[in-house]
């Protein structure tokens, strides 16, 4: 909309005050405003049902083009969010020919070269600019039990991954922008993006100050692709990054198979295999598997290499009972996580495929949405590294 529009204020006396649109004179002016309120990027419109809070780490961020490299740019704002997801700010006026074109390039600079930046660098900066950072995180995370080491290995986690945010600020947002916004948050499943358009109203007898943010580009949370397509979505998406803080924290780890996503995110999964050095024959896994609406489990599996040899459905009841010998010690390496959960074992009779599951009880965990994804996708990464710590040793001395 063309500056000029009005917005009415009902006084007390139950006179209509107008606030005229006015642009920003400078985009220091608008920058130094977020730098100050950084809620003005509105957090809640971006994700109405469980909204996004920042912490500023700094203004004219430099980002580099090696990893020991000298800033070779400045980045407006450099904030994170309550799930340690980087965000990138870039400030434009409306009536600067940039915010067209120029800017998305710039943009797409600092987010290729984003996995430089050292989350120790930025925590150090972070620290160093608030009077009292543990409260100023304590704050975000809302969280009086503040695990702020976690929370900077979650950052850097994020920014290896290229787990990041793009936010592009004007007072004006023109088409163009709005459209290439669009389109890149459709097509960089690690990367959403986003343009925040902050309008200023002002009296100019009052000299009051009203600002109205809208945020353009966020995705519907439930698209949908078409009825030739069985496939949801949001199931490749949530596996990509699943994979990519899966490898970075277990880089020894060789995945075996996934499922082709079903259009309900029901029976998706995810199979590891384990080092089984004493049977080549035998097929030792490790799984996380996801079905909507029931229990999500992480799981280890014994099943022998041919399904229909005896011998091997012998060779793989006599591994189960030798591990089943050890659940004591087992158990006890697993618990060691606290994580609440107990290991359930299954029985070695009548069966060709043996395992040892954690089972999550808690139905509601889903992956229709961007929201849960941080906790469906650390709870299966946790509790398989578990797993695998707990079980691998007794693998490996088996004769």
């Amino acid at each position: 909309m063309a500056e000029g529009e009005r917005i009415y204020v009902r006084n007390a006396a139950g006179g209509l005050e107008p606030l005229v649109e006015k642009r920003f004179d400078t985009e220091d002016e608008l920058q130094k405003l977020l730098a100050d309120y950084p809620e003005l990027l509105d957090g809640e419109q971006m994700r109405p049902s469980n909204p996004l809070r920042w912490i500023l780490i700094t203004r004219e961020q430099p980002i580099s083009d090696t990893v020991d490299g000298a800033g070779r740019w400045s980045l407006d704002h450099m904030i994170i969010d309550q799930e340690a997801r980087p965000t990138l700010v870039e400030v434009k006026r409306g009536n600067n020919s940039e915010v067209r074109r120029t800017v998305v390039g710039q943009m797409l600079d600092y987010a290729a070269h984003a996995s430089f930046l050292k989350a120790d660098d930025l925590r150090r900066t972070f620290e160093k600019s608030v009077e009292n950072p543990d409260a100023v995180l304590s704050d975000l995370l809302d969280d009086e039990e503040l695990d702020a080491e976690k929370f900077w290995e979650d950052v850097a986690t994020n920014l290896t991954a290229k787990r990041l945010r793009l936010l592009f600020v004007a007072d004006a947002i023109p088409d163009e922008l709005a459209a290439v916004v669009k389109f890149l948050n459709e097509q960089m499943p690690t990367i959403e993006v986003l343009a925040v358009e902050i309008k200023q109203f002002k009296n100019k007898a009052s000299q009051t100050q009203t600002l109205v943010p809208r945020i353009i580009g966020r995705l519907d949370a439930h698209p949908e692709r078409s009825a030739s397509s069985n496939w949801h979505p949001l199931y490749h998406e949530f596996w990509t990054d699943f994979l990519d803080v899966l490898r970075m924290k277990y880089k020894d780890w060789e995945v075996h198979k996934t499922t082709k996503g079903q259009k309900n995110l029901t029976n998706s999964y995810l199979q590891l295999d384990a080092e089984g050095k004493a049977h080549d024959e035998m097929h030792y896994s490790f799984d996380y598997a996801r079905r909507e609406g029931d229990l999500t489990q992480a799981n280890f599996w014994i099943e022998p290499s041919s399904w229909g040899e005896p011998s091997k459905i012998e060779e793989a009841e006599r591994i189960v009972r030798e591990l089943d010998a050890q659940k004591g010690e087992i158990e006890r390496r697993f618990s060691e996580k606290r994580f609440g959960e107990p290991l359930t074992w299954d029985p070695v009779e009548g069966r060709a495929k043996w395992g040892i599951h954690i089972r999550h009880l808690d139905k509601s965990l889903t992956i229709r949405d961007r929201e849960p994804w941080p906790k469906v996708r650390d709870w299966g990464i946790e509790r398989l590294g578990a797993l695998r710590d707990a079980i691998q040793p007794h693998l490996d001395s088996l004769k």
